[in-house]
């Protein structure tokens, strides 16, 4: 009978461990390096769609809130260091000429946030849920940013 008062307590110490600490362990944050991260980022008066986690971009997709897809143009590229990661940025630039994409990837920050390559980046006409395609040549793989709001 002397152990059943230490035992009692050390299973409502167990207990609240788990009940507390399992939760935060379970639901850290954690990037698996496979799948590529994105933000929105300003740039001037307008914004960029920034991603990290990627050696290249082949064939880049673009799709807004509304499901209707757009098409990306491949702006000034940077060799990349041995296919190591580098940082892309997708932006809109739409200079109102038939044929010509209205939204751009590049691994140049310059073309973004200086004015060394365009006037001005422009914003994004539609807040809300955006969804990027990324095909690097090994597979595609989709990424979602909220932009504006």
């Amino acid at each position: 009978m002397t152990f059943t008062r230490p035992i009692a307590l050390l299973l409502v110490f167990v207990t609240a461990v788990v009940l507390v600490a399992y939760p935060l362990i379970a639901t850290a944050p954690s990037h698996d390096r496979q799948i590529p991260r994105a933000e929105t980022v300003c740039a001037g008066n307008g914004a960029a769609i920034m991603i990290e986690g990627i050696c290249a971009a082949e064939v880049v997709t673009l799709t807004d809130p509304g499901g209707v897809g757009h098409t990306v143009g491949r702006g000034v590229l940077r060799p990349t260091a041995g296919g190591r990661n580098t940082t892309w940025y997708l932006f809109r630039y739409g200079p109102g000429t038939p044929g010509t994409p209205e939204y751009w990837i590049t691994n140049e920050p310059a073309m973004v946030f200086s004015d060394d390559y365009l006037d001005a980046v422009e914003p994004f006409p539609y807040n809300g849920i955006w969804e990027v395609g990324i095909d690097d040549g090994a597979g595609t793989v989709s990424v979602r940013v909220r932009v504006g709001e």
